[in-house]
C-alpha cells in the first residue's frame, strides 16, 4: 500500500524525508544516540500513556499547559495521542516497540503524535486522532501527512491469537496476520503468528481518508536493531524509551 520512506539520521534522531519536506514543521524519532529536543522546536509536551485511545489537545493557555511538560510521569494527563496547532511546541510520545505515528496538516497548521501499541490501534487511537484534528482545527484527512517511525516489525512481533482477533474484529485480521515462522529465542511450544502492526495502521489511515501517497513508514524493526533502538521485547524492564515528536514552527 505504501513503501518505506527514506530516512535521514540527524545526530541520532531519525527523520522521514517525506515528512521532513513539509514546510513549517520539524519532527524526529529518537534512537539510543540522540535527543528529540535537539531536532524539534520548543518544549516537548507528553502524556501518561496507557495503551488506550484517548486523544488530548494541548491547551492554548500557558497556565494550563504545565502538566503536559511535567517531568514526573504520574503528573501528566492520561492519553495516547496529543494534538496541537500551537507553534513552537512539540507533541511527543515515548516508545520501545510500539508504533510512533506523527501527523502534520500543512493546510491547518496542526500536528499530532500518536502512541500505537496493538491495544491502542485495535481500540481506535489512530482514527480518533485523525478525527480530533478535524474537530479541533478543521483538518481534512486528504491534507494530512503521516509518518510511522521505527517499531517492532512482523519479523519479530510474535503474538497470541487474542492480538490477531482484536485487529480482526476491526476488519484488519488478514493484514495483521503474518505466517508463523521460527520461534523467538526463549519461546516455548509451537510457533505463533506474527503481526504486521504498521500495515494495519496504514490501512486504518487510508480508510480514514489519508491518501496512501502521503503516508511514509520507517520500515525499521526495533528488536532487530536493538543495538541502537530500544526494544522492550528484547530488553524487557531494562529497556529505555525513545521520544518521537513533531512541532509546528
Amino acid at each position: 500500500m505504501t513503501t518505506d520512506g527514506s530516512l535521514t539520521d540527524a545526530g541520532g534522531v531519525l527523520q522521514l524525508d517525506d515528512l521532513q519536506r513539509a514546510a513549517g514543521f520539524r519532527h524526529g524519532f529518537e534512537t539510543r544516540q540522540g535527543r528529540l529536543a535537539d531536532a524539534v522546536a520548543g518544549p516537548v509536551a507528553r502524556l501518561r500513556q496507557v495503551h488506550g485511545a484517548a486523544v488530548r489537545r494541548l491547551p492554548a493557555a500557558a497556565s494550563e499547559q504545565q502538566p503536559f511538560f511535567a517531568a514526573a510521569l504520574g503528573s501528566r494527563p492520561e492519553g495516547d495521542a496529543l494534538i496541537t496547532d500551537l507553534p513552537g511546541v512539540t507533541v511527543a510520545v515515548a516508545v520501545a516497540d510500539c508504533l510512533p505515528i506523527l501527523i502534520a496538516d500543512p493546510r491547518a497548521g496542526a500536528v499530532a503524535a500518536v502512541h500505537g501499541g496493538w491495544r491502542g490501534i485495535a481500540g481506535g487511537v489512530l482514527e480518533a486522532a485523525i478525527g480530533a484534528l478535524g474537530s479541533a482545527f478543521g483538518s481534512r484527512p486528504a491534507d494530512l501527512l503521516l509518518g510511522i517511525g521505527p517499531a517492532i516489525g512482523p519479523c519479530c512481533f510474535e503474538v497470541g491469537e487474542e492480538v490477531i482477533g482484536a485487529l480482526a474484529a476491526r476488519g484488519y485480521g488478514e493484514i495483521a496476520r503474518v505466517a508463523a515462522g521460527g520461534r523467538q529465542p526463549g519461546s516455548a511450544g509451537p510457533a505463533r503468528p506474527h503481526c504486521d502492526l504498521a500495515s494495519v495502521a496504514v490501512a486504518i489511515a487510508v480508510d480514514a481518508g489519508v491518501p496512501p501517497g502521503q503516508i511514509a513508514t520507517a520500515g525499521l524493526c526495533t528488536r532487530c536493531n536493538s543495538d541502537w533502538l530500544w526494544s522492550y521485547r528484547r530488553d524487557g524492564e531494562r529497556a529505555g524509551r525513545m521520544l518521537c515528536g513533531i512541532s509546528r514552527l
